[in-house]
């Protein structure tokens, strides 16, 4: 795109005024005298110019503008571009060849930068927040986030419009084994590299999770609680807050439960999550994810010791079954029925090895895409069920989410 002679001009002055708002903000944080000495022009290059720097030096010395998508020349101003000068409001005054002067303040600098970012940024360019792009594609491999759609947008149930009309037990969900033990938050001998919201924002739709009594409260904890926790209300609360801002995602946890039914109703109810939890009746069809979703009823929990009440407390078992999980070699897996009966709707596949404790290389090589694949389509094979919970350590690397994807026909 090309600019005009006054539009270059805005273009690079934009920037020079950003970085006297920098120092202007140095300067206030460190209470620098309200002496009336003149405030020096940033040069590119980190030092500072004279008062009589002209546009033209700070032109030829700039790079290409990776928030604009200006190039150098087009960046560029005129050559015999005059002075700029700031007077004591702290507005600029540029001098053109022209003979036109432009007396431009803080807030209409900022205004005529924003219209000449908004010009030239690609249509497919991210925001310059870092957020996804204007599809919902986030580009890391995982499923697409579907936010607040337009009308005009078809929906998209955990990231693909075709998983909204399937039943919940035709949905295979990218799972976490001990989702609470994580390295960025200290953990010894973590099961994730990252915690449960990052995890959440990187597209696991379900986790497997433990509950302990410890310190006289209810905690996330595996094993020891010293070896890591985290307030069950806290980590209940981060998944409440990734559903109000995700309207369109259904998700699962299966709860290792040391405390009882009631303590963890208290821990749900105080957290919000209360307010999104599936009640399933006994013996009835599963809904589809667009069903659960419209009803607001989007997160389905399921212990393995304790059972209803409340309504929403299933006994996982009575819904599931699932796969040996103690293995110390990829050359031990086996589709063997362990808990549950192969009778019920929905499979818990666990796949991961310990020997003896979590280790990232050896989920990497369990989570590889032919060694995670091979073995759930092998299950799937044996029992003639779909794999609905795929759950690993170490998600993040290997394949999970590409798995996933084929199994589920996407």
């Amino acid at each position: 795109m090309l600019l005009t002679s006054r539009g270059r001009a805005l273009a690079a002055t934009a920037r020079v005024f950003h970085a006297l708002i920098g120092i202007g903000a140095l300067c206030g944080a460190a209470r620098c005298s309200s002496s009336p000495e003149p405030i020096p022009s940033p040069s590119i290059d980190g030092g500072v110019s004279g008062d009589d720097a002209n546009l033209d030096a700070i032109s030829e010395a700039e790079p290409a503008d990776v928030s604009t998508g200006i190039d150098g020349d087009e960046a560029r101003a005129d050559r015999d571009a005059g002075d700029i000068s700031i007077d004591g409001r702290g507005a600029l005054d540029i001098s053109a060849d022209s003979g036109e002067g432009l007396d431009i303040s803080g807030d209409a600098m900022l205004a005529e930068g924003a219209a000449l970012d908004a010009q030239v940024r690609p249509p497919d360019a991210p925001s310059s927040d870092g957020g996804a792009l204007p599809d919902g594609r986030s580009g890391d491999g995982a499923p697409p986030v579907d936010g607040d759609a337009s009308a005009d947008t078809p929906r998209r149930c955990n990231g693909f419009e075709a998983l909204c009309d399937r039943r919940f037990d035709e949905v295979v969900f990218p799972t976490t084994h001990n989702a609470m033990s994580n390295a960025d938050d200290g953990w010894v001998a973590p099961n994730q590299q990252h915690g449960m919201k990052r995890q959440l924002e990187d597209g696991i739709r379900g986790m497997l999770i433990d509950t302990h009594s410890y310190l006289g409260s209810t905690y996330l904890c595996h094993s020891s609680c010293l070896l890591g926790s985290k307030l069950l209300v806290d980590g209940l609360r981060e998944i409440t807050t990734f559903l109000q801002s995700n309207p369109n995602e259904v998700l699962t946890l299966v709860i290792e439960d040391h405390i009882s039914a009631a303590e963890t109703e208290t821990a749900f109810t105080s957290s919000g999550l209360a307010d999104f939890v599936y009640s399933h009746p006994a013996g009835s069809a599963w809904p589809t994810l667009r069903t659960m979703i419209d009803s607001g009823r989007r997160v389905l929990v399921g212990a393995e010791a304790g059972a209803a009440p409340p309504a929403w407390y299933h006994h996982f078992y009575d819904l599931a079954w699932d796969t040996p999980y103690s293995f110390k070699s990829t050359t031990e897996f086996s589709c063997q029925e362990n808990r549950g009966s192969r009778q019920n709707a929905l499979f818990l596949l666990n796949h991961w090895v310990e020997n003896p404790l979590p280790d990232e290389n050896l989920s990497r090589t369990a989570n590889a895409h032919d060694m995670l694949l091979s073995r759930a389509r092998q299950c799937q094979m044996e029992s003639g069920k779909l794999p609905n919970f795929v759950a690993v350590s170490h998600y993040a690397v290997g394949d999970l989410f590409t798995v996933v994807r084929e199994l589920n026909g996407l």
